[in-house]
């Protein structure tokens, strides 16, 4: 029946998550701060919490908690529940690293999205992380964008930077021929640099 409710690490503190799309997030930093709450677990397909499945801590949590009299009354035994991450705050070297799920059919791996910050703050209830200390992030082709802070948004792949933004282009260049690229050149050959206050990055359109 013990619950999980709070975290606090330091030295080289580390967050993995893994996605049902088969995606892999991780964020590095030197201090960790991180809380949790417990909700439902989901129950996929057919299955029931009476089902023959093997029992978990939770389940035999939740056993406990129906009994009466030493048996167990199934009527009142609530929903399993499971411990989730609701937040978690890092500082000091923060790193976060991105790599998509690969595409039905692709061949080729899709490439790594990174980011720096001195602070870090990551919030479940909209999958926002919020990096702030001269953050920067990069497509690891051919965009990087710093600003004063970044919101990165964990579900649909998408940012906003706000306070100084400076973006810069460059030109990936296709193995076995010249210089080419989809990214603006602005009438030049070299990197495209562009200032503003606040800018949006979509991940599905691939448009700033």
């Amino acid at each position: 029946g013990n619950e999980l409710r709070q975290l606090d690490g330091t030295g080289n503190t580390q967050i993995v998550q893994s996605t049902t799309d088969g995606s892999h997030n991780t964020t590095r930093g030197d201090v960790l701060h991180a809380s949790f709450m417990q909700e439902p677990a989901p129950v996929h397909g057919n299955q029931s919490q009476a089902s023959g499945d093997p029992v978990s801590a939770a389940d035999k949590a939740g056993k406990k908690a129906g009994k009466k009299g030493g048996k167990t009354d199934g009527k009142n035994q609530g929903p399993r529940m499971e411990t989730t991450l609701e937040t978690a705050i890092q500082d000091g070297n923060v790193v976060l690293t991105e790599l998509p799920a690969k595409k039905p059919n692709a061949t080729t791996q899709p490439s790594m999205l990174t980011g720096w910050a001195q602070h870090a703050e990551y919030h479940a209830s909209d999958q926002v992380l919020h990096l702030t200390g001269s953050p920067r992030i990069t497509d690891g082709t051919s965009m990087q964008v710093a600003a004063e802070q970044i919101d990165y948004h964990r579900d649909t792949q998408n940012a906003a930077a706000s306070g100084n933004v400076k973006a810069t282009y460059t030109q990936p260049q296709k193995p076995g021929a010249a210089s080419q690229s989809a990214a603006p050149t602005m009438g030049g050959s070299g990197p495209v640099h562009v200032i503003a206050d606040r800018a949006t990055m979509d991940h599905a359109t691939n448009q700033d």
